[in-house]
């Protein structure tokens, strides 16, 4: 009898580009996992800003996370949202998020600076989600290979 364990979730990639209010390009490639409430849980983050390459998410800072429609969180709540470093870790960036006092958006702020303001999303995008085969055609399948090897088994042994 055969055991299956629960399986981890996928991990799948999503590609951020934003402008923030210092005039700073930033194109990433987030790796993570799709959690409830459309919140995006960032395992990996590379890409560039201002043209130069950035690596992160920096461990211990922020939630982890990248919510692509802020309006879900919670009324007055700013989420600490991710942090990544440019080579050499020269600038430390934070993207977050926020839904407070009625208004929804996304803010940066950049260390040594101290610079923080807000964040023009110009694209969030994730590649097609590529559905599962229904479980019918799962059983189906596993029926049609028990039954070939049901057949090879008989034909090898009238021949034997």
């Amino acid at each position: 009898m055969a055991v299956f364990a629960a399986s981890a979730p996928a991990q799948t990639t999503m590609v951020v580009v934003y402008t923030d209010a210092f005039s700073n390009s930033v194109s990433l490639t987030l790796t993570g996992t799709s959690g409830s409430n459309g919140v995006f849980h960032v395992t990996g983050v590379t890409g560039t800003f201002n043209g130069s390459p950035v690596s992160g998410p920096v461990s211990g800072f922020g939630s982890g996370n990248f919510y692509p429609n802020p309006a879900v969180l919670p009324a007055n709540t700013v989420d600490s949202g991710f942090e990544f470093e440019t080579a050499g870790a020269a600038q430390v960036i934070s993207l977050y998020e926020y839904n407070y006092h009625g208004s929804t958006g996304y803010a940066t702020s950049i260390l040594p600076s101290g610079e923080s303001g807000k964040v023009t999303i110009i694209s969030d995008t994730s590649p097609p989600v590529t559905p599962a085969p229904p479980t019918s055609l799962l059983t189906l399948a596993a029926l049609a290979a028990l039954a070939c090897i049901a057949g090879w088994r008989k034909f090898v042994v009238a021949r034997g």
